[in-house]
């Protein structure tokens, strides 16, 4: 008898929970995993190794002698970056070069997100660096430095406390993203800690878009060609950068491996490496398609791909979404009353219309603002508890269904060709 159970997680920087997916019997369950799959972590030994054996650039204990003052980046709780995890080993290379605590200053890279809360900081950095170190949430409003215009046009406006600084150290993950082809690299710097001018002509004007305003090319996994992420190398070297810690992460959020260096031709080397981790054989025609948006749940159109890809034209997307955050606030294509919104607002609703019958969402913490954010709204149906959405599925499909699961797919991706 087949086992039709599925078990997600769920609940990132919220306790890590699973989920139990129950299935009837005479359905067709396919549990689509990335090729990564079950990747044990490394140990705080082995990313030391990787800081002090970098790509593209010298040892950080190297770079960091005789500098004054140091600036740490690091993501926000939208990326799955297990930062605590990472900090010890860049300290180490730091005190290993005479740089001492009170020459240490950490920045969130928030891009145009809201700022984070002490609890969130502690999360992701460890409550001994909040409480030991100055953390400063990134303002993209105010506070910048003129660093003149990117070849495409592109303004520049950095961070001041970021600029005033001799050694400027990122810490991220690199993950499959829909725009830039992946994170990390020196995306930590832009959108990270630049100004919204900045951010909003990257995103809007330095990228080939449709007389609609919708961008004309496919750059889902695309990191080469990619016009959005040329610009940020070019602007990130115009500002200048020292070192990038990329982390490759599990489906648990462990760090798997680690990529050090210049943040350009280590991030290369990463993403060689990420195309094969990540990636996910997809399965076609499926009746349902269920996408968990774990580990980015508090962005969970990131995770809305699989439902495109695999869904028959009649069939159901299922997105699965329990961040008791609700959406990150995004101050730039966030709404800001009934017909208006950031910079961003207006080109970030011209959704294409799903390509399946509906899109059925199981979030308990829900707020009808952020409807939107899962899709287009017209055929978009909201559920607090799986056994009600399984309830409604199973009244239409009671002759059988063909499902795929993504379990976790704001990590996962197709198979992309090397050199995409």
């Amino acid at each position: 008898m087949r086992n039709n159970t599925v078990v997600i997680p769920t609940k990132a920087w919220y306790g890590d929970r699973s989920l139990a997916l129950k299935f009837p019997k005479n359905w067709e369950v396919h549990e689509c995993r990335m090729a990564g799959h079950g990747t044990e972590s490394i140990d705080l030994d082995a990313i030391e190794k990787s800081i002090e054996s970098p790509i593209g650039a010298e040892p950080l204990s190297v770079l960091a002698k005789g500098k004054k003052r140091v600036v740490i980046l690091f993501d926000d709780l939208t990326r799955p970056t297990p930062v605590s995890v990472i900090v010890p080993a860049v300290l180490a290379s730091l005190t290993k070069a005479g740089i001492g605590p009170d020459q240490i200053r950490f920045i969130s890279a928030l891009g145009t997100h809201r700022a984070m809360t002490r609890a969130e900081l502690s999360k992701k950095l460890g409550g001994k660096i909040v409480e030991n170190y100055p953390v400063y949430n990134h303002y993209s409003h105010g506070h910048l430095v003129d660093f003149g215009k990117s070849s495409k046009g592109t303004p520049i406006f950095v961070n001041r406390e970021y600029a005033s600084c001799d050694l400027r150290i990122g810490i991220g993950c690199i993950i499959p993203h829909v725009d830039a082809g992946f994170s990390g690299g020196l995306k930590i710097v832009l959108p990270g800690i630049v100004g919204m001018e900045t951010i909003n002509y990257n995103h809007m004007k330095a990228t080939p878009r449709n007389p609609d305003g919708t961008i004309s090319e496919f750059t889902f996994g695309k990191v080469y060609g990619n016009h959005l992420r040329d610009d940020v190398h070019e602007v990130a070297r115009k500002i200048g950068f020292d070192f990038k810690v990329d982390a490759i992460v599990n489906e648990k959020r462990e760090v798997v491996r680690i990529f050090a260096g210049d943040g350009l031709e280590s991030f290369y080397e990463g993403v060689k490496f990420g195309k094969k981790f990540y990636a996910t054989d997809l399965i076609s025609q499926a009746d349902i398609t269920i996408s968990n948006t774990f580990p980015i749940e508090n962005e969970a159109g990131k995770a809305l791909w699989p439902c495109y890809f695999s869904t028959r034209v009649d069939g159901d997307g299922v997105l699965i979404c329990l961040s008791p955050d609700g959406q990150m606030h995004h101050y730039g294509n966030a709404r800001f009353g009934s017909d208006y919104g950031g910079e961003q607002f207006a080109m970030a609703r011209r959704q294409p219309q799903a390509p399946y019958k509906r899109t059925l969402i199981l979030s308990p913490y829900h707020s009808k603002v952020d409807t939107e954010y899962f899709g287009p709204v017209a055929g978009t149906y909201i559920y607090k508890t799986w056994r009600a959405l399984w309830t409604d599925l199973k009244k239409d499909y009671s002759a059988g269904a063909k499902v795929a699961v993504y379990p976790y797919s704001s990590i996962q991706a197709p198979p992309f060709p090397e050199d995409y």
